[in-house]
């Protein structure tokens, strides 16, 4: 035992000791000088490019969109271009019946007129005023029979 003790009060090892703890010291201190430690901000950024995200997702993104997408678009007919104008024409001759029809529904005094009727094509419109001053319109599909009343509610006029 007394080898070892007299090994350890030889000034070589302790030397080498002080060196060791003088390196660790060193290494230590640029490491962390001043026992602070640093950290860089956290910074949100965006995964999607339509919000500023890296343009480099975009082609994974809308991979994964389009698996998972299962909605498929209707079947829509094809309508040809008369289809389009007989449509077209259809609805200007409504407008047309309106406004001939609501021409029909006021005297020259501006007061309502019942029992008017006015045919267009198929259909017949009456105009009927109740006497609690609501209106109602009778329509009716000639080649059918089939009718429809509408019923305005209370009609004032301006004045």
């Amino acid at each position: 035992m007394k080898p070892l003790f007299n090994a350890l009060k030889s000034p070589a090892p302790l030397q080498s000791l002080q060196s060791v703890f003088a390196v660790c010291l060193v290494a230590t201190a640029c490491v962390c000088p001043l026992g602070a430690a640093f950290a860089g901000d956290l910074v949100f950024s965006f995964t999607n490019p339509t919000f500023g995200g890296n343009p480099g997702n975009a082609a994974g993104l809308l991979a994964m969109a389009n698996a998972q997408n299962t909605t498929k678009a209707p079947d829509t007919p094809a309508v040809s271009a008369l289809e389009k104008l007989t449509a077209s024409l259809q609805a200007a001759m409504i407008s047309k019946l309106q406004s001939s029809v609501s021409g029909y529904v006021f005297d020259t005094k501006g007061s309502l007129v019942s029992g008017t009727q006015y045919t267009a094509g198929d259909f017949q419109v009456t105009i009927i005023v109740n006497p609690d001053k609501s209106v109602t319109l009778q329509t009716l599909e000639i080649s059918t029979g089939n009718s429809t009343d509408i019923n305005l509610g209370n009609v004032t006029v301006p004045q």
